[in-house]
């Protein structure tokens, strides 16, 4: 984080050549830290977005979210100073979808996750107006989004996956097969980037039908009903449910370690 500060006003040393759905050139410093993604503005600049070790924002923001979530709702031992410094390092990466997913995290933590008939004061008083602050956030922030080329990218995604999945519902139509997509896909959205793709459940719907998507319905599954045994873990998976419908992530080591913990999970459950 202090090194994205340090580097904002700095200039990159080398210029370096890479494809992440087009050819695209990012200036590094010394091949140790990346940046390319300038382009949001923020009080008229346009800064660069903290990408960390990653290709982009929105996936350095993802591991981060899932961190922040199973840290400041699972972990037992708390931490005020990891926390502030996942959420200032997830809003560095100007990514809507981890802004408000800290958003979400954060109030229903400090305002919903203790309250009760015996506490009227959250009740009555707090929540009605963290419900409308959340409201607000959330219908800024996806109104904004929507209206960027980022915006009508996912919009794109959704529609042309859902055409790509309907050709073959239950089995799929094969692992990474990117061209049935983009038969779909619109020439704007192919000329932004031919390859790229924006959400799990379509990707995997393509890809495997349902067949494939069940593996991942049941992992979801499995930690809703052990969750109502504790409101975190259940809030924590509905979050990452979140993500899951909004971002790319369904075959990395993260979603898999995921689902690996949930087998054995089951696979204890079953022992004792």
């Amino acid at each position: 984080m202090g090194i994205w500060i340090a580097i904002e006003y700095s200039s990159s040393n080398r210029n370096n050549a890479y494809f992440l759905g087009n050819e695209r050139f990012a200036g590094s410093y010394f091949n140790l830290y990346f940046q390319w993604q300038n382009d949001i503005p923020i009080l008229g600049k346009y800064i660069y977005r903290n990408i960390g070790i990653f290709g982009e924002g929105p996936m350095y923001s993802l591991n981060l979210s899932i961190a922040f979530l199973l840290d400041y709702l699972i972990n037992e031992d708390r931490s005020k100073f990891r926390y502030i410094v996942y959420i200032i390092t997830i809003i560095s990466t100007i990514s809507t979808t981890g802004i408000l997913l800290v958003s979400l995290a954060v109030t229903y933590k400090l305002v919903f996750s203790n309250m009760s008939r015996s506490n009227l004061t959250k009740v009555i008083v707090i929540a009605p107006v963290a419900i409308f602050f959340l409201y607000f956030i959330s219908n800024k922030l996806i109104s904004q989004k929507l209206e960027t080329a980022s915006g009508s990218t996912r919009m794109d995604d959704y529609i042309a996956g859902f055409k790509a999945w309907r050709i073959h519902p239950i089995f799929g139509s094969g692992f990474n097969n990117i061209e049935l997509r983009q038969q779909f896909s619109s020439s704007v959205r192919l000329s932004r980037s031919a390859t790229g793709f924006t959400n799990s459940i379509m990707s995997v719907l393509i890809n495997g039908g349902l067949y494939f998507f069940a593996t991942y319905l049941y992992t979801f599954y499995y930690w809703i009903k052990k969750g109502i045994a504790n409101r975190n873990i259940t809030v924590a998976i509905y979050l990452i449910i979140y993500l899951f419908l909004t971002t790319t992530f369904e075959n990395t080591a993260v979603m898999l370690a995921i689902i690996a913990y949930t087998i054995a999970n089951m696979i204890k459950g079953n022992q004792d």
